[in-house]
This record gives structure tokens, C-alpha cells and sequence, in this order.
């Protein structure tokens, strides 16, 4: 039973990104995803937040380059676009 990530229409409740490429999704079973945002030249993924809290259900950090990732908290889940396929 695949999941997969829905773009975010309104910040997830408790985690709010402030000013940086990182983005929000959430998985097919609510679980909130952060798009981590695509590193520097050093290989540095630099993610801002005004607030990062999180609930029982978890968070996802997808730092995937495949088009898909099988995840434990929310099966599987659209890879991280941010990251144009470079690992951070």
C-alpha cells in the first residue's frame, strides 16, 4: 500500500520554515514531511525553522534523491526535489 507525499497548502501544524528552500509535505497517512533544503557547495543543507515542534506521529526529514523512499513512520513518500539529486 503505497503513500505518498501530498504538497502542503498550509504550514504543518508546530513546524514553520523561515526563509530558507526547505519545504513542508505531508504523507499519505498525515505524517508532516520536511523537505530538507539543497546544500551549498560544501554539501551544507542549511534549514531555518521559527518553530520546529513535533508531535507523537513523528516527522519525516526527506533527504531522498530517489524518486521515491519507503519510510517507517509514512510507507513510501516522493523523493526530496530541493535536492535535484545531491545528497546533502
Amino acid at each position: 500500500k503505497a503513500m505518498f507525499g501530498q504538497p502542503m497548502l498550509v504550514q504543518a501544524e508546530g513546524i514553520v520554515v523561515s526563509g530558507t528552500n526547505t519545504s513542508l509535505n505531508q504523507a499519505g497517512n498525515g505524517v508532516p514531511i520536511v523537505n530538507i533544503a539543497a546544500p551549498n557547495a560544501s554539501g551544507l543543507s542549511h534549514n531555518q525553522y521559527q518553530q520546529f515542534n513535533v508531535d507523537s506521529q513523528g516527522v519525516i526529514l526527506n533527504n531522498s534523491t530517489n524518486q521515491t523512499q519507503s519510510t517507517q513512520l509514512g510507507g513510501i513518500i516522493v523523493g526530496n526535489s530541493n535536492l535535484r539529486g545531491t545528497a546533502a
